[in-house]
């Protein structure tokens, strides 16, 4: 089904039902499209989405803080939307993972992968080989990685090998207060299962104060600022 037409269906559907009863929709992740169901009237929501990027190596990084006042110690020569407060573990070095940064992660996944693939090869294996080998992982790609969304950074990639800054600057997580991101990086590459309990752990967190961000926008006025907010990590 069409994105559009999905989106009016639903709030057809939605506006058929009693206002006395909640209305749930399964399969709807995203931010986007979980603040698009907030706009048409859904009240719960059943989805695996942290669980699928946690699957992806990812952790969840976009930003719904509407407003948040920051020490003076804190303010950095980085720009407002880029700010977020630190935790006290190494105020100089935590700076948040910018919108940059996560385009470039999504460009650079499959030529980091190819790389990877060279430097671990069978040393018996020609450099014809590994090329051809290269090029098939190219064409077929890991689908998992192909699912990434805007809103989600690989920690897999090569970039936070010695990152010692917390997943993401002001996270007040278990996982964000005491590793950083080259320990998930290597936990990650060396397929530790501690890698997925910890990215579980602030994926979870993250999306859960998401839902709360809504439903204090919501009792605010002030969701449609949260819904420009999210829809500029797109």
């Amino acid at each position: 089904m069409e994105t559009t037409a999905r989106w009016s269906l639903l709030k057809e559907v939605v506006g058929e039902l009693p206002d006395t009863k909640l209305r749930m929709l399964p399969r709807a992740g995203r931010p986007d499209d979980v603040l698009k169901a907030v706009e048409r009237g859904v009240d719960v929501f059943d989805s695996s989405f942290p669980l699928e990027v946690t699957n992806r190596g990812c952790a969840l990084v976009f930003k719904f803080e509407q407003s948040r006042t920051l020490p003076e110690e804190q303010v950095e020569s980085a720009s407002d939307s880029d700010k977020l407060p630190l935790s006290s573990k190494d105020q100089k070095a935590a700076q948040p993972i910018t919108q940059t940064e996560t385009d470039e992660v999504k460009e650079t996944s499959s030529q980091s992968e190819c790389k990877n693939a060279e430097v671990k090869g069978d040393s018996s294996i020609g450099k014809t080989g590994s090329q051809s080998e290269c090029k098939n992982v190219e064409a077929k790609g890991d689908s998992s990685n192909n699912d990434m969304t805007v809103y989600e950074v690989n920690l897999k990639e090569s970039r936070f090998f010695d990152d010692f800054r917390p997943v993401l600057p002001g996270c007040s997580c278990y996982c964000c207060q005491n590793h950083t991101r080259a320990y998930i990086n290597h936990l990650l590459n060396t397929k530790e299962l501690l890698a997925h309990v910890l990215l579980t752990i602030h994926n979870l967190h993250h999306y859960f104060r998401f839902f709360e961000a809504i439903r204090e926008s919501i009792a605010k006025g002030t969701f449609e600022h949260l819904v420009k907010l999210v829809n500029e990590e797109r």
